[in-house]
């Protein structure tokens, strides 16, 4: 079974055979197919891949967000701290300022 380029081309010049020659071209072709869909399915897989990456750092980044402020309400209702509480919910700068005085990173 011929297995490169080279010894198609070989083959090709070799004979005068149309059949022969008919059967090199769509060896090429179905070839080319086979490399171009090889590429397709790597692009498809470096995509679903960074898809994948993306969902879970977002994730990730929200749930670290959701512990993060779930901390600072548990501190704020535990020094009954009510009004400060109402405003973090509204207020992202006055959030992050309760943030450092509670030393919650």
């Amino acid at each position: 079974m011929l297995s490169t380029e080279e010894e198609l081309d070989m083959l090709e010049m070799e004979t005068k055979n149309p059949g022969i020659l008919e059967a090199i071209k769509e060896v090429r072709v179905m070839s080319l197919r086979k490399t171009l869909r090889m590429i397709y399915e790597a692009k498809m897989k470096e995509i679903r891949d960074r898809d994948a990456r993306e969902d879970y750092v977002w994730n990730e980044g929200r749930r670290a967000g959701e512990d993060r402020l779930g901390q600072l309400h548990e501190k704020l209702i535990e020094d009954r701290r009510l009004k400060d509480l109402e405003r973090s919910v509204k207020d992202s700068k006055y959030r992050e300022r309760l943030y450092k005085e509670y030393g919650i990173k």
